[in-house]
């Protein structure tokens, strides 16, 4: 029963707000066919007792014809037509009541649920258009009663009268229900999707602090790599080695001047000895590179040693033309470290020596 009920009323759209205006169509228009055919029903029975009005039933059969077309229309996806000539009709059969009983119960009721369902069903500004209407239908109808304008009210059997304000009462109880509903169950899908954004946001949070975290460690790893890429060890009192690996480029070779600057003034020392042996590549840039910085030291007021250049190397740099005065040049270590001890006033001793 529930299945048939809800294939009955359910929406076919996939879209969530025309589904919701769908379902409230269906619901009313399900609500209303079932009251049109009860009241088919009741004046079957009139008829029976010889009691004829013809064009009443005509209306009804209308009535029953049209909301059977509005129903098929929403099913055929024409929503916003079907939920526009539901709420016509609705305000048609206000001002009808409103004509033939004046200020009724029957009238009145309608008049709310037309409001209601107009709001449920029609976009701004057409909802406040059906209310300023059924409230101008309603004072027009209180001026004509003052004026005596209208004719002699009809008057409506209580039992159709309390079925009418039993099945407004229900209908509102139910459009309620389901506008309740889908409101929350966006508010369910809103809280579980801030929830979602917060959890995100955290895992965010926690990211960006394991790459901040990533970063300095590499920054002080990089840093530790610098500062093993070019040592200065001292050797004796007064004498520092600073050995040259891998390549040079400009920024390695700036950060190598200020290592060997900061190297002679910790160490107090007269002579440096560059060691090339460790370089991959030796050109005229690289070259000019290292001068740069046997420059920069001799500025300090020490001298300067240049170990390790190969005879290839040595070739090749004869005809570079460049500027060696004040650096001395020697073919290994071994070599530099002897000349440096004769400038302070020493020798290497070999061990047989001694």
């Amino acid at each position: 029963m529930i299945e048939a009920l809800e294939k009955l009323i359910g929406p076919k759209s996939e879209d969530p707000e025309m589904a919701r205006k769908e379902r409230i169509l269906n619901v009313v228009l399900v609500v209303l066919l079932a009251a049109d055919v009860g009241y088919l029903v009741y004046r079957s029975i009139e008829w029976r007792q010889g009691l004829i009005r013809l064009h009443m039933d005509v209306a009804i059969l209308a009535a029953f014809v049209f909301l059977v077309l509005c129903y098929w229309l929403g099913k055929r996806g024409r929503v916003r037509l079907s939920a526009r000539l539901a709420v016509a009709f609705l305000f048609l059969v206000t001002g009808y009541l409103f004509h033939t009983t004046g200020l009724g119960v029957d009238a009145v009721l309608l008049g709310v649920l037309t409001t209601f369902v107009g709001g449920l069903l029609v976009r701004p500004p057409g909802n406040w258009v059906i209310a300023a209407s059924v409230v101008a239908a309603a004072a027009a109808t209180a001026f004509a009663v003052q004026q005596d304008r209208l004719p002699p009210p009809i008057q409506i059997p209580m039992g159709i009268t309390l079925g009418l304000v039993v099945i407004v009462t229900f209908l509102l109880a139910l459009l309620t229900w389901l506008s309740t509903r889908e409101l929350t169950a966006a508010l369910c899908a809103a809280r579980a999707r801030m929830d979602e954004l917060q959890v995100l946001d955290e895992e965010r949070q926690k990211l960006v602090a394991d790459l901040t975290a990533t970063t300095e460690r590499q920054a002080q790893l990089l840093e530790m790599v610098r500062e093993l890429s070019s040592p200065v060890a001292p050797v004796l009192e007064g004498i520092i080695v600073l050995p040259l690996v891998g390549r040079v480029d400009e920024d390695r070779a700036q950060r190598i001047s200020d290592t060997l600057l900061q190297g002679i003034a910790v160490h107090q020392a007269q002579v440096v000895i560059l060691d090339i042996t460790g370089l991959v590549e030796v050109d005229a840039q690289v070259v000019g590179r290292v001068l740069h910085i046997a420059r920069s030291a001799r500025l300090s007021g020490v001298e300067v040693v240049l170990v390790g250049v190969q005879p290839r190397v040595a070739a090749d740099l004869i005809g570079l033309r460049l500027d060696w005065s004040g650096v001395v040049t020697r073919t290994d270590l071994r070599a530099g470290v002897e000349y440096a001890l004769s400038r302070q006033g020493m020798q290497l001793v070999r061990g047989s020596e001694s």
